[in-house]
């Protein structure tokens, strides 16, 4: 026999050596999945025996309502954050406001509020300015539209931009 003969047949027997060991391992790995539970050792069991016991031990469909549930409350404490409430921008406003200037119309959109007042004098009014600029509540501002009533009290508007904190909804307590 030459060398290259015994070479060959060397491969071939180490060839045949990991075929038989990757079939056995093969077959031990599909006797460790699939082997059924013994009636007093549920320990023996294969891996699909056991999965269907704890599948069952889990309640699959108690969890599913939970998810549901847990999804049901996550949206509404996404609609309570979102959630617009003018109670502190009108305590706020009543807080800010000299007790000389009257409101008579209110006109919102997001954060950016439109108030038509009226007092007796251009101060009330240059008063009411600074007392909306000082106040951190209010980012700004904004006086246009002076005239005269019938009355001959004099009128305005005010565009009022909010910060966003006064427009948030907080349950009582918080």
């Amino acid at each position: 026999m030459g060398l290259f003969t015994f070479i060959a047949l060397l491969i071939f027997a180490v060839s045949l050596l990991t075929f038989a060991g990757a079939y056995g391992y093969q077959y031990f790995l599909s006797e460790q999945i699939n082997r059924p539970c013994s009636a007093d050792d549920q320990r023996s069991c294969g891996l699909l025996a056991s999965l269907e016991i704890e599948k069952k031990s889990l309640r699959i469909d108690m969890i599913e309502r939970y998810v549901s549930l847990s999804r049901k409350m996550n949206l509404a404490q996404d609609l309570i954050n979102k959630h617009r409430a003018l109670s502190m921008f009108f305590t706020a406003l009543e807080e800010s406001t000299l007790q000389s200037i009257q409101f008579t119309k209110l006109d919102f959109t997001a954060d950016s509020f439109v108030l038509d007042g009226r007092t007796t004098s251009y101060e009330d009014i240059a008063v009411q300015a600074k007392v909306f600029s000082e106040d951190q509540r209010f980012k700004s501002a904004r006086f246009s539209d002076f005239g005269v009533d019938k009355e001959n009290r004099i009128t305005f508007k005010v565009n009022l931009e909010a910060d966003s904190s006064l427009l948030v909804y907080r349950p009582t307590g918080q």
